[in-house]
This record gives C-alpha cells, structure tokens and sequence, in this order.
C-alpha cells in the first residue's frame, strides 16, 4: 500500500480530473497498482475511521470493531460488484476499454464516497452533504470522454445507468449487511 501514491491522486483529483485519465492512459498500470496504491488504503481509511467514530459515539468497543471490519469487506463487495457492472455495461455498449484501467476508474469513482464517508464518520452532520459523492459521476463521465472516442448517446447512457447501479449498490450493500449483522447480535 502507498499513501503516497493516493494522495497524489486526491489532489489532482480535485484540481485537473482530466490529468489523471491522461495520466494513466500514458503509464498503463496494472489493477493490482489499483486495488493496491488507490482502493485498499481508502477502504482501510474507512474501516478505521468508521471504528473510532464508533467508538467514540457509542463506547462499545467489540460492537465498533466488527461494523468497521464489515465496512471493510462491504467496501471490496461494492467495488467487485461495480467492476463487473462496469465491464457489462462498456461491453454492452460496445465501448472497448482495457480491463485493469477499469479497475482504476471504478477505484477512482468511489475516491470521493470514501472521502466524504471519512469525514462523516467524525463529524456526523456532514450526512447532509452526502449528494457531494455524485462527483464520481462527473469523474466516470470525464474518464469515458478522455479515454477513448464515444458517442454522446452511448457515454450518456451508460453514465446514467452506471450512476443508478452504483447508488443502488451502495445502498444495498451497506443497508443489508449492517441489517444482517444487527439482527445477529
């Protein structure tokens, strides 16, 4: 895992998203550099974030412990499932891109949900600004304009069915497994 390494890409991220498509269509890394450098240590940020909030909040320490290892794993369960949606939906359409930048777009796409869940987590009035995580949206949107030559109609379709699955996913998977794991204990 590389700190470093997602830093760097938070802070283009937000001052030339462009940069970022460009820059790994010219470095070509692989999904491991993804799932490593970018998607791992955000979904760690998370999983200890959200146990310290909950810690903090709540008091109970093994109750914290478990939802952020569940937060964890529901994290790598919603970036699995949006890969894979992803790379139906591009297929779909005939939209041709390489397998391991999907990954890193998916990875980047969530950059901002994960961010803004960080934050929440310490400071639980910020739930009101969750609409700020449909940047990734726009971030999907630049990334298939960038990357290769699309029609309007066929980047705008799947951007909008990408941006439905994806809210949908996010709330089923999160929804769910701290339902089942309420139920449990």
């Amino acid at each position: 895992m590389n700190i470093n390494y997602l830093l760097i890409i938070v802070k283009i991220l937000f001052i030339n998203p462009d940069k970022i498509w460009m820059q790994l269509n010219i470095s070509k890394p692989s999904r491991d550099v993804a799932i490593r450098n970018v998607l791992l240590p955000i979904v760690s940020l998370y999983s200890v974030s959200f146990f310290i909030g909950q810690l903090l909040f709540h008091h109970y320490f093994i109750d914290s412990f478990l939802k952020g290892l569940l937060i964890f794993f529901d994290s790598i369960l919603l970036f699995v499932l949006l890969v894979n949606i992803n790379r139906y939906l591009l297929l779909k359409n005939k939209i041709i891109l390489d397998v391991d930048f999907q990954y890193f777009i998916i990875a980047i796409v969530l950059l901002p949900f994960f961010l803004l869940q960080i934050a929440i987590c310490f400071i639980p009035a910020l739930n009101q600004l969750q609409f700020l995580s449909l940047y990734g949206v726009f971030l999907y949107w630049r990334a298939l304009s960038s990357t290769t030559f699309i029609l309007e109609n066929a980047r705008l379709t799947v951007t909008v069915i990408f941006t439905f699955i994806t809210i949908l996913a996010q709330f089923l998977v999160y929804y769910y497994s701290f339902k089942i794991f309420d139920s449990l204990l």
